[in-house]
């Protein structure tokens, strides 16, 4: 699944910009620092989703596990499929979200 290895590679970048705000004197130049804040709640906001993501991942896989020796009634087969539907969502936004900004 394409979720860890992005998480594992969003989490670096946020770690990168949380490096530069560090490093960084934010009162030296407003504008500069408004744009470095700015890069790091869309990572963060990237991060959280995808570890959402993996967590949706992980849920459905094991209720359609249970699903599969009649282990559950069909309210947990429900929740299993509306996360899979939210899982998809979440990896289109994060696709297209990659696609527009670019690597």
């Amino acid at each position: 699944m394409l979720a860890p290895l992005a998480l594992e590679l969003e989490e670096e970048r946020r770690n990168e910009q949380e490096q530069l705000i560090r490093d960084y004197d934010l009162w030296d130049d407003t504008a500069e620092s408004n744009e470095v804040l700015a890069k790091l709640a869309d990572s963060v906001r990237v991060v959280d989703a995808l570890r959402d993501l993996t967590y949706k991942a992980e849920e459905a896989k094991l209720i359609t596990q249970l699903a599969e020796i009649d282990a559950i009634n069909y309210g947990l087969f429900r929740k299993a499929y509306d996360a899979y539907l939210d899982m998809s969502k979440i990896l289109n936004k994060y696709e297209i979200s990659k696609l527009l900004k670019g690597p």
